[in-house]
């Protein structure tokens, strides 16, 4: 697990030692918002926030400047096997967000000759979202319609516990979401992702 507010972009050189490693020893990576010190964590895109909702709200920006990063440094394209997560900052601001990629390589693609697909095919492949903070949108049905275009493949289930914010009711925020497409984002993606076996029982964590 990676962490995104210290040592730079996702796509920068230095880490292509690590997704080698990943990829090697058949693991997933990940990253996830912190707090924990030292470290610049809980800045904003401009410097120390006021309010720790001016900064929570700002989390996709921050997952944004790495998604670009590994996608326009070619990471996907130099690592086709690696299997990467963005964890805690939802999945509606992804969509929207590849679609402003995809739109502006079209016009710019000439600066990354190494990248051979758009790059919303790079992130559809590659790249999942936990769930967790669940956007809340007054229409319920919207979330689905998200999935939908983002692809039900690229979400997996979290709810942050114990934490004020998680999200504990796999039942909620699933209106219109068809069973099977409810069946993966609660466990199939990750049984795949993560290449677990799915049939192991659950062991408390006494018995490690």
């Amino acid at each position: 697990m990676l962490n995104p507010y210290v040592g730079g972009l996702s796509g920068e050189p230095k880490y292509a030692r690590i997704y080698g490693a990943a990829i090697r020893n058949g693991l997933a990576v990940c990253t996830h918002v912190t707090v924990q010190r030292p470290g610049p964590a809980l800045l904003s895109v401009y410097g120390p926030p006021s309010y720790y909702l001016e900064n929570h709200g700002q989390f996709p920006l921050l997952y944004a400047a790495h998604l670009t990063s590994m996608t326009c440094d070619g990471v996907f394209e130099k690592f086709p096997e690696l299997r990467f997560t963005f964890v805690e900052v939802g999945f509606a601001w992804a969509q929207p967000f590849i679609w402003r990629m995809d739109r502006h390589f079209k016009e710019l693609g000439q600066e990354l000759p190494w990248l051979k697909r758009l790059p919303s095919e790079y992130v559809r492949d590659q790249v999942s979202f936990t769930r967790q903070p669940v956007e809340e949108p007054r229409q319920p049905r919207h979330p689905a319609q998200v999935i939908q275009m983002l692809g039900p493949h690229t979400l997996e289930f979290s709810t942050a516990y114990p934490h004020w914010g998680g999200d504990y009711d796999p039942d909620v925020y699933f209106t219109d979401v068809p069973p099977d497409v409810k069946r993966m984002i609660l466990g199939e993606n990750a049984v795949k992702k993560y290449r677990l076996s799915p049939t192991r029982p659950a062991r408390h964590w006494s018995e490690f």
